[in-house]
């Protein structure tokens, strides 16, 4: 000790024991946590891209054209006519339904004639004069099977109301649609009616719009 400060009753500082240098960067579990972040992050811009895929269905901006569809109805009239434009000219008679497919998205329609004297015309609306058109994808559970038109003996062959009519039955769930009071249904699961489309004719032939969201 110094004597000038043991003199004057002053004890000397602690000697600063040496500092430690810092752990060595691991620089593996750097990366790897670095690599798991950018995965996380790409999952959930992933996620995000496929549930606004997903839940994309057409809107009213462009009408789709219609082909007709082979049928596994029994009753079914037009299964010669498949992979053609539907046209107004096709319907011999009212009280028919063709079955339908929009070319480019693959979507499931049924363009109907409807018989002047079964409709309630406070359910139905006309955008073509006689004609009316739905999505042909029944409302019941997930499965959207593709309902069918079928004339009022095949109906009545499947449902357990009495038909007067034309309806559309669902082949999965046998629900059951009236077309002349707005698709509501008459028989079965489905929660809903079946949504009706904007329908015109361009060129002679029929187009459809969907309803926005």
């Amino acid at each position: 000790m110094d004597p000038f400060l043991a003199d004057a009753g002053i004890s000397p500082p602690e000697p600063t024991p040496p500092s430690e240098s810092p752990p060595p960067v691991d620089r593996e579990r750097r990366d790897t946590l670095l690599w798991l972040s950018q995965a996380a992050l790409l999952g959930l811009l992933g996620a995000t891209v496929y549930t606004a895929v997903r839940g994309w269905r057409p809107t009213t901006v462009a009408p789709y054209a219609v082909n007709f569809a082979i049928s596994a109805a029994d009753s079914s009239w037009h299964n010669d006519l498949a992979g053609l434009p539907i046209r107004p000219t096709d319907f011999p008679r009212a009280g028919l339904g063709a079955m339908g497919v929009i070319p480019r998205i693959g979507t499931p329609v049924v363009v109907l004639r409807l018989d002047p004297a079964f409709v309630d015309f406070s359910k139905t609306r006309f955008d073509v004069a006689g004609f009316v058109a739905y999505d042909a994808r029944c409302t019941f559970a997930k499965r959207r099977c593709t309902t069918l038109w079928r004339d009022a003996v095949e109906t009545g062959q499947l449902s357990l109301i009495e038909p007067r009519h034309d309806y559309m039955v669902c082949p999965c769930c046998l629900a059951t649609f009236d077309p002349y009071e707005g698709m509501g249904v008459e028989f079965g699961p489905a929660p809903a009616p079946l949504s009706q489309l904007y329908l015109s004719i361009e060129d002679d032939r029929f187009k459809v719009r969907f309803p926005k969201p």
